[in-house]
């Protein structure tokens, strides 16, 4: 007897990557997170199938679960568009560079991806040759280190939570102590997301213990996080541009 050919034919393979296509444009799309059923009825397809598409797109970071069975898009996303990561550096990179200068210590940009904190920008002070490093690209547990935790402190408590993400959620700002590097302390503010970047991320510091004076730090941080939050929030999506950086327009006339 002949062997049937279950391979998957060109037409097959063209279907799924639409239908993935169809997934990701949703997620864009939307300002809140979506269900299996959200994105099943919006695209007309069957569960099962979305299931498997977002397990793929989860693979590819492309799309990260945020809350058990609700999606959002992933941080890998950024990797596709080019200009918005040099984008997002240009409104953050100064807030960094001056947050580092004013705690002669090392400042971070991290952003949440699925269970891990992934380090995306890195400022060390110019002001003093004792500072800590990092791998850019690096990846820590989320309930590990004051970047992932000030992430987490944003979220309802849940499988990650510990004393040090309690303590945030009431303070409104995270500090570890020798969790990602013996002898180390650091300090991180949770930012907002934004409609045109659905990130979860954070700002922050870390330097060696010995001599830091925290409330200072913690003062500094919370004022970096509320200078980027503000100019964050003078963007906007654009039609022709959706993970571009945009200005709204002004609402007063003009002078």
């Amino acid at each position: 007897m002949a062997k049937l050919d279950t391979a998957p034919t060109a037409n097959d393979r063209a279907m799924t990557l639409d239908r993935g296509l169809q997934v990701l444009k949703l997620l864009a799309a939307s300002e809140q997170d979506l269900s299996v059923a959200e994105i099943a009825r919006a695209a007309g397809l069957h569960r099962q199938a979305v299931y498997r598409l977002l397990g793929t797109l989860v693979d590819h970071a492309l799309a990260v679960q945020s809350n058990p069975g609700r999606y959002r898009l992933g941080f890998g996303t950024l990797n596709l568009t080019g200009s918005l990561v040099p984008r997002l550096q240009d409104v953050i990179r100064p807030h960094m560079r001056a947050l580092a200068e004013a705690c002669r210590a090392t400042a971070f940009f991290f952003v949440r991806e699925g269970d891990e904190a992934v380090v995306v920008l890195l400022t060390p002070p110019q002001t003093t040759d004792v500072h800590l490093t990092f791998s850019q690209g690096a990846r820590y547990p989320l309930n590990r280190g004051a970047g992932g935790v000030a992430i987490l402190a944003t979220r309802e408590p849940g499988p990650l939570e510990t004393d040090d993400v309690r303590d945030a959620r009431r303070t409104g700002v995270a500090v570890t102590a020798g969790q990602l590097h013996r002898g180390a302390v650091g300090v991180a503010a949770s930012l907002h997301a934004q409609p045109w970047m659905r990130l979860e991320s954070s700002i922050g510091i870390a330097t060696v213990s010995d001599g830091a004076d925290i409330e200072e730090m913690k003062k500094a941080v919370l004022a970096a996080a509320d200078a980027v939050n503000r100019e964050f929030a003078s963007y906007s999506r654009s039609e022709r541009n959706p993970y571009g950086l945009t200005p709204e327009p002004s609402s007063g006339k003009a002078a």
